[in-house]
């Protein structure tokens, strides 16, 4: 039997003397092949699904502008991406990608948050991209409280979201505090806090919570009034009792502490 480059030579009508010319043509040939199995990525138009496929690329290189170029993209492509999540290479990636989207990941990051793998680092990303902007979504974060597993993440956020641009939400607020664990509750106040003076209508229910058998509600509130401040009498009387007489030494120096915020 010949051996294979024998056979070749002989098929090919190839010497020995262009033998290196043939090789070359080879690895050429070998080359052009290889980039046209492999999509090039740079400065070609791709699809979504291309792109996200491009994630779990071995190359540094395309996998980088892939995610840029999918941080780039619309609404659109999150539920693409939220598909993708189980796809064990591209998770790092994607979540990335939400936390550059800022706002308009709010609502994937919060479904992925039920995904127990993923849970630590999309709350941790959610809580970098809540900022005031982000008011509409004030309403799924108070959903989301709901969930025992994933309610801190959510309640982190709402405090971040929430600022005087969060003013028309206040009536969601003050009713959510009408039920909710301890903790979600000690949430909802400190982002009625951060509303500020805007917030002076939730002085009511924050009275009642100053009162609240969870030591962190009535933290919560004593650090809210302290926030809206004012003028209201009911208010000044209702700190002043509890920085004489909670059983809490915090909550007492906290209520002390917001009494200056009132004239």
């Amino acid at each position: 039997m010949k051996p294979p480059l024998v056979v070749y030579r002989a098929q090919a009508g190839v010497s020995g003397r262009n033998l290196p010319v043939v090789r070359l043509f080879v690895v050429i040939m070998t080359a052009a092949c290889a980039l046209l199995l492999v999509p090039h990525v740079h400065g070609a138009q791709l699809s979504a699904a291309e792109l996200i496929a491009g994630l779990g690329d071995r190359d540094l290189e395309v996998r980088q502008d892939c995610e840029a170029r999918l941080a780039k993209m619309g609404p659109e492509v999150l539920p693409k991406l939220l598909t993708a999540l189980n796809e064990g290479r591209r998770r790092e990636a994607i979540i990335r990608i939400f936390n550059r989207k800022g706002c308009d990941a709010v609502p994937g990051l919060i479904r992925l948050l039920s995904d127990e793998e993923a849970r630590p680092k999309a709350g941790s990303m959610l809580f970098q991209a809540a900022n005031p902007d982000c008011v509409k979504y004030i309403g799924p974060y108070l959903a989301c409280m709901g969930d025992p597993k994933a309610g801190n993440y959510c309640g982190a956020a709402l405090v971040k979201t929430s600022s005087p641009k969060a003013r028309s939400r206040l009536p969601e607020l003050r009713k959510s505090l009408a039920g909710g664990s301890a903790e979600s509750r000690s949430y909802v106040i400190a982002a009625i806090g951060e509303i500020g003076k805007k917030a002076s209508p939730a002085v009511p229910e924050l009275l009642a919570a100053l009162k609240d058998p969870a030591q962190l509600v009535r933290l919560a509130a004593a650090a809210a009034l302290g926030k809206i401040g004012g003028r209201d009498q009911a208010a000044r009387d209702a700190l002043g009792a509890a920085a004489a007489g909670d059983a809490d030494g915090e909550v007492r120096r906290e209520a002390a502490e917001s009494l200056k915020a009132f004239k």
